[in-house]
């Protein structure tokens, strides 16, 4: 079985692109109220798309992930 946004598993990856805009805003939003900095420190528009926001370092998020639980 694959994992979230892996291509075996696509029907997820178009929602991920849908929702990706409003988290970043609210993380941009949590980041200002938990640093206080302005929020005009924050990049309006994420310098992250939707792909690279899923790769850890050279791997998939979801590689990454199983990776991790194959240590436990």
């Amino acid at each position: 079985m694959g994992g979230l946004f892996t291509p075996t598993c696509t029907s997820l990856k178009p929602y991920f692109q849908e929702v990706l805009p409003q988290c970043y805003q609210d993380a941009r939003k949590q980041a200002s109220d938990e640093t206080g900095l302005s929020l005009d420190a924050f990049p309006v528009d994420s310098p992250f798309t939707a792909d690279e926001s899923l790769t850890v370092g050279d791997r998939t998020l979801h590689s990454a992930m199983k990776s991790d639980q194959s240590r436990n």
